[in-house]
């Protein structure tokens, strides 16, 4: 829900102020205009705190990262000490590639002041 905090202000504000309304339906010596005033004013405040507390947790959670169980940080450990390895193993190879290439030239110049 961090990407879309939006949506979850919806999905709270929303039944919300409809629970709102339903309670105000209730009273029966209000008149329609002042349940629905009622509403408006009791929802803005609602969704407004609603909104402060989503924001400032996603606030925090963009500045402090998202939070990985245990399990995840040991598979990227696994996944980072696989690509080290991986680096090493090719490293190894093309450093022996380049002598082998080094002896072949060597050779080869060997060769042609031999002629």
């Amino acid at each position: 829900w961090q990407e879309n905090p939006f949506k979850v202000l919806a999905g709270v504000g929303i039944p919300s102020v409809l629970y709102i309304f339903k309670g105000r339906t209730e009273k029966a010596h209000l008149q329609v205009q002042s349940m629905i005033m009622h509403t408006r004013v009791f929802g803005q405040g609602l969704v407004l705190m609603s909104l402060l507390g989503i924001m400032s947790f996603k606030a925090y959670m963009d500045h402090t990262g998202k939070f990985i169980t245990e399990a995840e940080a040991e598979k990227r450990v696994e996944d980072m000490e696989e690509a080290h390895e991986d680096f090493i193993t090719k490293l190894e190879s093309n450093n022996e590639d380049e002598e082998h290439i080094k002896r072949l030239v060597d050779e080869i110049r060997r060769a042609k002041v031999q002629k």
